[in-house]
Protein backbone atom coordinates (compact mmCIF):
# COMPACT_ATOMS: atom_id res chain seq x y z
CA UNK A 1 0.00 0.00 0.00
CA UNK A 2 2.83 2.63 0.62
CA UNK A 3 4.57 1.71 -2.48
CA UNK A 4 1.30 2.47 -4.34
CA UNK A 5 1.41 5.68 -2.70
CA UNK A 6 4.64 6.45 -3.44
CA UNK A 7 3.80 5.58 -6.99
CA UNK A 8 0.85 7.86 -7.47
CA UNK A 9 2.92 10.53 -6.19
CA UNK A 10 5.48 10.48 -8.45
CA UNK A 11 3.37 10.00 -11.37
CA UNK A 12 1.16 13.21 -9.91
CA UNK A 13 4.62 15.33 -9.43
CA UNK A 14 6.07 14.67 -13.11
CA UNK A 15 2.64 15.12 -14.50
CA UNK A 16 2.30 18.70 -12.65
CA UNK A 17 6.05 19.69 -13.75
CA UNK A 18 5.09 18.51 -17.10
CA UNK A 19 1.88 21.04 -17.26
CA UNK A 20 3.82 23.86 -15.74
CA UNK A 21 6.58 23.32 -18.71
CA UNK A 22 3.69 22.94 -20.77
CA UNK A 23 2.10 26.36 -20.28
CA UNK A 24 5.40 27.95 -19.40
CA UNK A 25 7.92 26.92 -22.89
CA UNK A 26 7.96 28.61 -26.18
CA UNK A 27 6.15 27.15 -29.25
CA UNK A 28 9.89 25.60 -30.26
CA UNK A 29 11.82 24.34 -27.43
CA UNK A 30 16.07 24.62 -27.63
CA UNK A 31 17.23 20.95 -26.20
CA UNK A 32 20.81 21.74 -27.27
CA UNK A 33 23.22 24.15 -27.29
CA UNK A 34 26.23 24.35 -29.00
CA UNK A 35 29.41 25.50 -27.38
CA UNK A 36 29.71 29.31 -27.90
CA UNK A 37 25.89 29.56 -26.88
CA UNK A 38 23.70 29.28 -29.41
CA UNK A 39 20.73 26.89 -30.19
CA UNK A 40 21.62 24.15 -32.58
CA UNK A 41 18.57 21.64 -32.07
CA UNK A 42 14.89 22.41 -30.93
CA UNK A 43 11.53 20.60 -30.96
CA UNK A 44 8.01 21.51 -31.00
CA UNK A 45 6.89 21.94 -27.45
CA UNK A 46 4.38 19.25 -27.21
CA UNK A 47 7.29 16.48 -28.06
CA UNK A 48 9.55 17.92 -25.74
CA UNK A 49 7.31 17.86 -22.99
CA UNK A 50 5.93 13.91 -23.28
CA UNK A 51 9.52 13.20 -23.76
CA UNK A 52 10.34 14.26 -20.46
CA UNK A 53 7.31 13.24 -19.39
CA UNK A 54 8.01 9.65 -20.20
CA UNK A 55 10.85 9.39 -18.87
CA UNK A 56 9.81 10.62 -15.26
CA UNK A 57 6.82 7.98 -15.99
CA UNK A 58 8.91 5.18 -17.20
CA UNK A 59 10.50 5.62 -13.84
CA UNK A 60 7.60 5.59 -11.76
CA UNK A 61 6.25 2.31 -13.56
CA UNK A 62 9.25 0.78 -13.21
CA UNK A 63 9.41 1.21 -9.54
CA UNK A 64 5.95 -0.05 -9.18
CA UNK A 65 6.94 -3.17 -11.37
CA UNK A 66 9.81 -3.89 -9.09
CA UNK A 67 10.23 -6.47 -7.01
CA UNK A 68 12.78 -4.47 -4.89
CA UNK A 69 16.12 -5.63 -6.83
CA UNK A 70 16.92 -2.53 -8.85
CA UNK A 71 14.96 0.38 -6.61
CA UNK A 72 17.72 2.86 -7.53
CA UNK A 73 17.72 2.67 -11.16
CA UNK A 74 13.85 3.04 -11.55
CA UNK A 75 14.39 5.99 -9.27
CA UNK A 76 17.42 7.21 -10.99
CA UNK A 77 15.30 7.21 -14.31
CA UNK A 78 12.29 9.22 -12.85
CA UNK A 79 14.91 11.86 -11.22
CA UNK A 80 16.51 12.27 -14.43
CA UNK A 81 12.98 12.99 -16.46
CA UNK A 82 12.10 15.38 -13.35
CA UNK A 83 15.91 17.07 -13.89
CA UNK A 84 15.70 17.39 -17.98
CA UNK A 85 12.01 18.95 -17.29
CA UNK A 86 13.60 21.44 -15.21
CA UNK A 87 16.50 22.16 -16.56
CA UNK A 88 14.65 22.86 -20.31
CA UNK A 89 12.29 25.16 -18.40
CA UNK A 90 15.45 26.77 -16.83
CA UNK A 91 17.21 27.53 -20.26
CA UNK A 92 14.24 28.10 -22.12
CA UNK A 93 13.11 31.21 -20.04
Amino acid sequence: MKKKIIVIAMIIFALALSAVAYFMLPDSVVVQVKTDGTPSNMLPKPAAVLITFGLSLGGAVWFALDGGREKFKSIFLYAIGCLVTVITLFFNM
